[in-house]
């Protein structure tokens, strides 16, 4: 099981410490010049357009690669190779959203481990992922269209249908995580925009990424200047309703509505229950199931400190 506070051995610590230098050094070269590097992707609008492509070379190394993410040195290199692969194929949406969806993972999980972690790389992790998922929608001119006569991305996504709505969930879940790690005057001054951007999604693919939009409002209700419980609780029990084998829909129930409520019980409810249950219950998020058992272990151990009045 992954352990978010102590991942790797010693011996492989120095060699992996170098790799994420390395691999975490390009970000910034590689959205700063070239077509597939940073500029927003054009296209000629047309009727019709693909979100599937077929997989070249270099994107099908980046799946292998992916496949093995829990070892945090191959999911850094996934997403080295995702970087090549839009390189090679810039006009591939699905593959700008697998790219997102890894900037995701690494910064939620892969850099949680404290002996490597720094919370700077993590927030350019989240928006080097937002910016992947924002060259993935602007390969469809409707999403274009639209954003060019309102200027609203939450409008522009209702025109999205398919698997288009997953470009946009992937904006949404990367802005909001950067947005965490912001102070509370910049969370409380993109809010609106991000909580339209993600009702959006939530409208028209309210299961996406397992419960990713309700959870997603319920940690956004919680975090607000002015937290809105009644809300957060009605999505954290719909993203549980749409995937309870989902074990994030629990770890950050209890971070959130749990502590600010200051309910021990259901905290303790909440972690004991993703600890009891074995991580491939969802085979297709045993990975990401394994590390939010690795999160619930912390969050367990810190309970004196998320309580500190020792309510009940």
């Amino acid at each position: 099981m992954p352990n978010f506070r102590h991942f790797r051995p010693a011996r492989t610590r120095t060699l992996f410490t170098g790799v994420v230098t390395a691999i975490a050094a390009t970000s910034a070269a590689f959205w700063m010049g070239g077509c597939a590097q940073g500029r927003i992707v054009k296209v000629t609008p047309s009727a019709e357009v693909a979100f599937e492509s077929a997989r070249g070379e270099t994107w099908r190394e980046a799946d292998s690669l992916w496949a093995l993410r829990q070892d945090p040195r191959q999911a850094w290199i996934s997403l080295l190779t995702y970087r090549d692969a839009v390189r090679d194929q810039p006009r591939a949406a699905e593959l700008w959203t697998h790219y997102a969806q890894a900037c995701y993972f690494l910064a939620t999980y892969t850099e949680q481990n404290q002996e490597w972690s720094n919370p700077e790389r993590s927030k350019g992790l989240y928006l080097e992922g937002a910016r992947a998922a924002e060259s993935a929608l602007r390969l469809n001119p409707l999403y274009i269209d639209k954003f060019a006569q309102t200027a609203d991305e939450g409008e522009a996504v209702n025109v999205l249908g398919g698997r288009w709505l997953e470009p946009a969930f992937w904006l949404a879940a990367n802005r909001g995580r950067w947005a965490l790690g912001e102070g509370r005057r910049a969370r409380a001054n993109g809010r609106d925009p991000l909580e339209s951007l993600v009702r959006a999604v939530e409208r028209r693919h309210p299961t996406a990424y397992y419960g990713g939009p309700d959870r997603f409002l319920g940690v956004l209700y919680i975090a607000a200047p002015e937290p809105r419980v009644d809300s957060a609780r009605a999505h954290f029990d719909r993203a549980l309703a749409t995937a309870p084998l989902f074990f994030g829909n629990y770890t950050l129930r209890a971070e959130y509505l749990a502590v600010f409520e200051k309910d021990t019980a259901s905290f303790r409810s909440l972690l004991e229950t993703v600890i009891s249950m074995p991580a491939d219950t969802l085979p297709d998020a045993a990975i990401e199931n394994a590390y939010e058992q690795a999160r619930a272990h912390d969050l367990l151990s810190r309970q004196a400190e998320l309580f500190p009045s020792g309510a009940p």
